[in-house]
């Protein structure tokens, strides 16, 4: 949640990861949207006083200032992450396994893969170049632990 009348959102780069293909998109327009990474000390300095240190931040100029008395601004931020520690192989199977600390997610399978197994209940969709799209919610307070398995598809 964003106080009213702020112009920037910032969006942590979960620790050890490496973040990559972003792109950031008003939900009312579609317009794309500037964005930059940020240190926490320059998230600090520029907006988010309680930045966690040790975490990037991608930080968003928002397309209008946040509406007053419950107002928002919708975003949908894309990005791609690298990190050994959430991404695995295991045998035969690619491991997505990361808490869902978000109210929203999703996860996009690499091209040729089906999905095997997931533990939370979740949409699962056919992008429409074949790729599958799996989309979740997490409507508790906490983190929700969320394990995803894929494996090449065999016809």
């Amino acid at each position: 949640m964003i106080a009213s009348g702020a112009n920037v959102f910032f969006n942590p780069i979960r620790k050890g990861s490496v973040a990559s293909g972003e792109h950031v998109t008003d939900r009312m327009t579609g317009e794309a949207l500037r964005f930059e990474q940020v240190s926490s000390e320059e998230a600090r300095r520029t907006g988010l006083p309680d930045a966690e240190r040790d975490t990037d931040y991608i930080r968003i100029h928002l397309p209008r200032p946040v509406p007053p008395q419950g107002g928002q601004v919708r975003l949908l931020i894309e990005k791609t992450y690298k990190d050994a520690k959430s991404y695995f192989r295991r045998g035969d199977e690619i491991v997505f396994a990361r808490s869902l600390s978000i109210p929203r997610n999703s996860v996009v399978l690499p091209a040729g893969y089906e999905l095997v197994a997931c533990n939370v209940p979740s949409q699962v969709l056919s992008e429409s170049d074949g790729r599958i799209f799996i989309s979740f919610m997490n409507p508790g307070p906490g983190e929700a632990p969320l394990e995803i398995r894929a494996r090449r598809f065999s016809p």
